[in-house]
C-alpha cells in the first residue's frame, strides 16, 4: 500500500535539517527536560542497523525508547506504531515515542491510542519544542556543505540554553577466529575459481562477450577473419558443452552439500531484509517483525498459542523462496504475554537444532533476564 501524503507541507528550517540533525535536536530537547540520553541510532552510530531505536531515554526507574522519523512528505503508517511497541516489549521499556516532523495516518494514531505506554509526537509538537527562528538563523550561518556537530544546536531550544557537550564514542567490533575465517575465505574463492568458470562456458556457446572500450561503453569484439571459404567450427559444440554442464552441475551441488554441512551459510544467495518483514507479516498470527542485527529476525505474535517452535517453521518456510535461511535466526514473542514467562523469547535457526547456529554467527540474548538465570531463581524460590 503507498504512503499517504502529509495534509501540510513544510518549508522551514526544521524541514530542511538532515536526519542526524534531526535527532540530536529530539535528544536536546529530552535532556533539556532532565533525561538521561543516548543515541544508539544509526545515524549516530554509525552502524548498519540500530533495532528500531535512535534515543534511550532514563530518568529514575523509567526507561523510554525513542524512534525518530525525518518524514517531510510522506505521513507515518500504523506498521511503524506496532513496530515500536514489539521494540518496547523486547527492551523491556516503560515506554516508547515515535516522532517525526511530518505527520501520522490515521490509523496510526488509532494504534498507539490503545498503548497508553506509546506516544505519537507530530511536525506541529515539534514545533513548538524548538525556537525555529534559532534555528533559521543557525542554518543561514551554516557554511554551504558544511556539516556542524551536533552540540551547535542545542541553544535553539527555549526551554534551555546551556552547553552541552556530547561523549565520544567508538564502535565495537564483533569478535571472530581470524584462522576460522581466513579458512573460509580461502575455501569460497577457491570454489568460485572452479565453478564460476564452468558455469560461464556452459551458459551460451554461440555467444561471444562484448569488449570493453576504454570510456566504458560496450562494444562487440570482432571476429578473427578466417583466409578459408569454409565455415569455422565453433570451439564450443553441444557436445562439449554438455559435457562441461554434467561437470560443473554436481560441483555446485557439492559446494552447496558442503557449506550446510560446515554451517556456512551461502553467500551467493542472501535474504533481502524488508523483502522478509514483508513475507513474515502474511504469515497467521504474527502482529509485526524486525531484524535486530544482520543474523536475528524478531516477530511478534498475537498470543501464546503462536508462540511455538511451529511458528517459526512456518515463517522459516515463507522465508526460504527469498534466500538461504541458515543465515536467519527467528525470535519468537508473544506481544499479549502478562508473566514473565509468557513474554520469554523462543529462537531458532531456521535449518539447525534449537541451540545450534551456523559458522560465525553468535547466540544473541533478546531478553533482559537469560533464561538460565531465570530458571534458577525459580528454583530457588520453589526449594
Amino acid at each position: 500500500m503507498p504512503l499517504k501524503p502529509n495534509r501540510t507541507r513544510w518549508n522551514d528550517a526544521l524541514s530542511r535539517v538532515d536526519a542526524t540533525r534531526f535527532e540530536a535536536l529530539i535528544a536536546d530537547h529530552y535532556r533539556a527536560e532532565g533525561w538521561s540520553v543516548d543515541r544508539v541510532g544509526a545515524e549516530a552510530t554509525g552502524r548498519k542497523y540500530d533495532g528500531g531505536i535512535d534515543l534511550k531515554l532514563r530518568r529514575g526507574d523509567a526507561y523510554v525508547v525513542v524512534q525518530c522519523k525525518r518524514w517531510t512528505a510522506k505521513q507515518v503508517p500504523h506498521n511503524d506504531v506496532h513496530e515500536l511497541i514489539g521494540v518496547m516489549l523486547t527492551e523491556h521499556a516503560t515506554g516508547a515515542v515515535l516522532v517525526t516532523c511530518g505527520e501520522f495516518t490515521h490509523a496510526a494514531l488509532v494504534a498507539a491510542s490503545r498503548q497508553p505506554s506509546v506516544q505519537l509526537v507530530d511536525g506541529e509538537m515539534v514545533r513548538r519544542w524548538i525556537d525555529l527562528a534559532a534555528l533559521e538563523a543557525e542554518a543561514a550561518r551554516e557554511p554551504s556543505g558544511g556539516s556542524a556537530g551536533t552540540d551547535d544546536w542545542t541553544h535553539v531550544f527555549t526551554q534551555r540554553g546551556t552547553d552541552r557537550a556530547s561523549a565520544p564514542r567508538s564502535p565495537t567490533g564483533q569478535g571472530a577466529s581470524v584462522g576460522a575465517i581466513a579458512a573460509a575465505v580461502a575455501l569460497i574463492a577457491f570454489l568460485a575459481f572452479v565453478v564460476l568458470p564452468l558455469r560461464s562456458v556452459t551458459t551460451s556457446p554461440t555467444t561471444r562477450a562484448p569488449a570493453r572500450t576504454r570510456e566504458g561503453s560496450l562494444a562487440p569484439a570482432p571476429y578473427p577473419t578466417i583466409p578459408n571459404t569454409a565455415p569455422a567450427t565453433p570451439t564450443h559444440t553441444p557436445e562439449r558443452s554438455g559435457r562441461l554442464r554434467a561437470v560443473s552441475e554436481p560441483m555446485e551441488r557439492a559446494t552447496t552439500t558442503y557449506l550446510r554441512e560446515a554451517g556456512i551459510p551461502d553467500t551467493r544467495r542472501p535474504i533481502d531484509h524488508e523483502a522478509a518483514r514483508m513475507a513474515a507479516k502474511n504469515v497467521s498470527g504474527v502482529r509485526s517483525a524486525l531484524w535486530l542485527d544482520h543474523d536475528n529476525f524478531v516477530v511478534m505474535v498475537d498470543g501464546a498459542d503462536h508462540r511455538s517452535m511451529a511458528m517459526i517453521d512456518d515463517v522459516c518456510l515463507a522465508l526460504e523462496p527469498l534466500g538461504d535461511t541458515l543465515a536467519v535466526v527467528v525470535n519468537v514473542q508473544d506481544i499479549t504475554a502478562q508473566h514473565a514467562d509468557g513474554a520469554t523469547t523462543l529462537s531458532r535457526n531456521c535449518q539447525l537444532a534449537e541451540g545450534q547456529r551456523a559458522l560465525f554467527q553468535r547466540k544473541r540474548q533478546v531478553d533482559v533476564v537469560a533464561p538460565e538465570v531465570r530458571a534458577l531463581f525459580k528454583g530457588q524460590q520453589s526449594e
